[in-house]
């Protein structure tokens, strides 16, 4: 959960973080990826969504590196509209392609 991710350890070249933006009580929500290529982090998220507050605080430990996120919705958000509440279980799906994609 994001909530994790405070205690994490600078990433490392070739590393990433695969987070749930859920709260701790809550059984999840939906999946993004931090990972880091050489000196970039790149934010990952399937609604084309910046990254908030948790993910924001956690990258100032990695103050050596250049930060890219994708603007590209893969998927619609399930607040925007109710007729695509039934896509929004792949997050995860597009989360695991954007690794491989990166690093493969």
């Amino acid at each position: 959960m994001k909530h994790q991710l405070y205690s994490k350890k600078p990433l490392k070249n070739g590393e990433f973080y695969i987070i749930n933006l859920g709260n701790k009580n809550s059984s999840g929500t939906h999946w993004t990826v931090l990972l880091r290529k050489r000196n970039v982090l790149k934010y990952f998220d399937s609604y084309g969504l910046p990254f908030g507050k948790t993910v924001t605080d956690y990258i100032k430990k990695h103050n050596n590196c250049s930060i890219q996120y994708n603007t590209h919705r893969f998927q619609e958000n399930p607040e925007s509209t109710s007729s695509e509440k039934d896509k929004t279980s792949i997050c995860g799906c597009f989360a695991v392609d954007f690794i491989d994609g990166e690093f493969c």
